[in-house]
This record gives C-alpha cells, structure tokens and sequence, in this order.
C-alpha cells in the first residue's frame, strides 16, 4: 500500500468498463486524464480508459491474456513483457 497514493477495488464503484473508478482515482490524484495511463490485463480496462479519455495500455503478460483480446479495442499501446512498461512510461 505505501507504493500506491490511490487504491480502489470493484466494489466501491460502477463495475469496468464504466469510467467513474478511474475518474475518481485521477480526481483524489489530482491530475488530468491525459496526464495519465491505464495499464490493464482486460478488454475492460481499455474500455474503461477510453471513455475515461487516459491512454491505454493493453497488459499481456497476464495468463490468458492475448493480442486477440485487444486488437480490435485499439489500446494505446500493448506490452509483454512487464519490462516493456518501462518503455511505454517514459516516453
């Protein structure tokens, strides 16, 4: 928990992909949608970023997880390994 400034879980809001969650994390943040991005192992992420207005990152090192699942969505951006994540942060 100390590596976090925010922390939420399904039940304290509207179920994925609606983007009342990520809104209300970037409000208590205090930062702009596009001052962010979404990294998530489920087409629901994307959604959820999408109507959010963040960037998108389509995480594919989840078990299950595959470009199938993601292609048609258009995330931002589609990582595997984890290590990429680093690449996608600093740009």
């Amino acid at each position: 928990e100390e590596l976090f400034s925010v922390i939420k879980s399904a039940d304290q809001s509207e179920p994925k992909p609606h983007p009342a969650m990520l809104r209300q994390i970037l409000l208590e943040m205090g930062i702009e949608a596009g001052q962010a991005l979404m990294v998530g192992d489920s087409p629901e992420d994307v959604l959820m970023a999408k109507a959010a207005g963040v960037a998108s990152c389509a995480a594919m090192w989840h078990e299950g997880a595959g470009t199938h699942q993601f292609i048609d969505l258009h995330p931002d951006f589609m990582v595997q390994p984890i290590s990429e994540l680093l690449t996608v942060i600093q740009q």
